[in-house]
């Protein structure tokens, strides 16, 4: 797509360049044409010298105007074709600008959910991290119950085997 809009562009390009050169040639025959008729018209021209450098002196000044509108309508074209780019240029800017602006919100929309998801990750692992610990803390707290209940059975039985040998000892 891009590769086509550039090759219509430089065919646009060269097709300008051609119908420049193509004025700038048809100015210069116009110019010589004048030229060579204003002196043929006077060398073969019955006229007095008075009248000569009259129609000479028109003759430049009609020739000088001519050069001078020729001028004109050339800036005239230049300048609309340089505007003509400048709107182009601005109207590309702001196409890649809105591009540029769409793929940064989806950029920002896709961090956005990967923040979520991790967010939601981290919070899942507190939550199962916090169950955990607490059945951790009720196992050992189990154990401990446990160690208790056993080391007083233990007490209980060295009383009773302590108070069994004094029995048979003071008997």
């Amino acid at each position: 797509m891009v590769l086509t809009k550039a090759i219509k562009k430089r065919k646009e390009k060269i097709l300008k360049a051609r119908r420049r050169a193509k004025a700038v040639k048809i100015a210069k025959v116009a110019a010589t044409g004048v030229t060579l008729g204003a002196i043929g018209g006077v060398l073969f021209a019955p006229k007095s010298g008075r009248e000569t450098r009259k129609d000479l002196s028109e003759g430049i000044s009609d020739t000088g105007q001519a050069i001078s509108d020729k001028s004109k309508e050339i800036a005239s074209r230049t300048n609309d074709s340089l505007q003509e780019t400048k709107d182009k240029v601005s109207e590309s800017k702001e196409k890649i600008k809105e591009y540029f602006d769409k793929k940064k919100n989806e950029v920002e929309v896709s961090i956005e959910d990967c923040f979520d998801d991790i967010t939601q990750k981290k919070l899942e692992d507190a939550i199962d991290s916090d169950s955990t610990i607490e059945n951790d803390a009720d196992k050992k707290e189990e154990k401990e119950d446990s160690k208790k209940a056993y080391n007083e059975s233990d007490k209980k039985k060295n009383e009773n085997n302590k108070s069994k040998s004094e029995n048979k000892s003071g008997k």
